[in-house]
């Protein structure tokens, strides 16, 4: 038996993930562990007056946190994350507080892929819905990854309907815009 002492190494901190929105992933899968299983994030995309509105909110339990009105995707999860860090009373043991959706910059929550085809979705959605769309995007941190996000886009007075699940983010945006080919086709304006 040797003298030396005997140390432990310190468990490792998982490093803060490059993007944002896997930030959110992981906060509301330690919420759904930790607190709640049945938590969720939920965006609402909308139009507003000259300009795409974002909504975003954190559901668990019997608590919601909701962000309204934003300009843009980056907007609506950062204003989210700091409503819920001032009011949910959420707890966060310090490896996930490594992990939170904090101090992202506009350009860092989304990579490229994803990131396109968010925005084919939303703009293609807008130029054939004018004033009249909405688009749902839902994320549980379920066991089975296909059923993680839902997507629903709702117009033209509920007459399109679509729906789309994916694992990704990037996944359940270009589903729900192949679901909704047929209604972009169908209101396409003459030319």
């Amino acid at each position: 038996m040797s003298d030396m002492p005997v140390t432990n190494p310190l468990p490792s901190l998982s490093r803060r993930p490059r993007w944002g929105w896997l930030a959110w992933e992981m906060t509301v899968g330690y919420i759904s562990k930790q607190h709640s299983p049945d938590a969720a994030l939920k965006l609402e995309i909308y139009p507003m007056t000259h300009v795409v509105g974002w909504s975003a909110a954190l559901l668990w339990q019997d608590h919601q946190e909701t962000v309204r009105d934003q300009i843009s995707f980056a907007d609506a999860l950062s204003a989210l994350w700091n409503r819920v860090d001032q009011y949910s009373g959420l707890t966060f043991g310090e490896e996930a507080l490594g992990r939170t959706p904090e101090r992202y910059g506009d350009e860092e929550w989304l990579d490229q892929a994803t990131y396109t085809a968010l925005s084919v979705l939303v703009n293609t959605t807008d130029t054939f819905f004018t004033g009249n769309w909405s688009i749902v995007i839902v994320y549980r941190p379920l066991d089975v990854p296909a059923k993680r996000l839902t997507a629903r886009l709702i117009a033209q007075d509920i007459a399109v309907n679509r729906g789309a699940s994916g694992a990704t983010l990037r996944e359940v945006c270009r589903a729900l815009y192949l679901n909704a080919l047929p209604d972009y086709r169908k209101y396409q304006s003459p030319e």
